[in-house]
């Protein structure tokens, strides 16, 4: 499968996105190669949402947010998403996660739970 290729290609790169409140045990890994047009996302110890809600991702440059995709968290909190990438990842400023309504939103409507720099 596409991520099992991604994660075994010795020129994926790897990025953290580390909680933003201190102590919070979610965080986040993204995998991605710098000649493809896809990453991929995994997901750990994310608080557990009601049904009608899950997360999204958001790439980040300047002021704008696109959406990155929905997903949602097992009990455990792990989840993955496969990212089809608008433009190449390093060409973006920094990714974020947010709880939002079922399906996705246009635009970011709570705080990040996880956010990293590129």
């Amino acid at each position: 499968t596409a991520a099992v290729e991604l994660l075994m290609d010795d020129e994926t790169e790897a990025m953290p996105l580390p909680p933003m409140e201190e102590g919070d045990p979610a965080h986040a890994m993204v995998y991605w190669h710098p000649t493809r047009d896809m990453a991929m996302l995994y997901a750990e110890q994310s608080p557990p949402l009601p049904t009608d809600r899950g997360y999204q991702l958001w790439l980040i440059r300047g002021e704008e947010r696109m959406d990155g995709g929905y997903f949602t968290v097992d009990e455990a909190g792990e989840g993955v998403l496969m990212i089809h990438l608008p433009a190449p990842l390093k060409s973006f400023d920094a990714l974020g996660i947010t709880p939002e309504p079922m399906g996705g939103s246009p635009g970011p409507t709570s705080p990040p739970v996880v956010r990293g720099t590129l």
